[in-house]
């Protein structure tokens, strides 16, 4: 369950990081809940071959969420971790329903590969890992 979980939250938190790093004036400006959910349902369609279908429910998941984090940092809320653990949860559990069994073993090897790459972080950057 905390993985499933963790995956959701870093799912998440990757493809925000994705958009962060976007050249030029867009790395000035936020991006519309519309781009940011287009972003992860063209990603998912690639990484999952998905048919329009499912893209379009993936996008229109991802449109949800991205319209209640809008609203939250525009009310000025600061991030609950517990809320934000129960909406990775119901995101993920949405996109799991959209998926084929085939699928939803890919998602979850990507995102599991995902996790593996945030923890061993640095080697990807040029930084040294750390020794335990």
């Amino acid at each position: 369950m905390k993985k499933l979980i963790f995956s959701a939250i870093l799912l998440v938190g990757m493809s925000t990081m994705a958009f962060s790093q976007e050249d030029g004036a867009a790395k000035k400006q936020r991006q519309t809940p519309e781009q940011r959910a287009q972003f992860m349902a063209d990603g998912l369609s690639k990484k999952l071959s998905l048919s329009e279908q499912q893209k379009t429910e993936i996008y229109n998941i991802s449109l949800e969420n991205a319209k209640k984090a809008q609203e939250k940092r525009a009310a000025g809320e600061r991030p609950d971790r517990e809320a934000m653990k129960a909406q990775m949860e119901a995101t993920d559990a949405k996109i799991n329903a959209v998926l084929t069994e085939a699928q939803r073993k890919t998602y979850q090897q990507f995102k599991e590969d995902r996790k593996k790459g945030m923890q061993e972080g640095g080697a990807k950057h040029g930084k040294k890992p750390q020794k335990s």
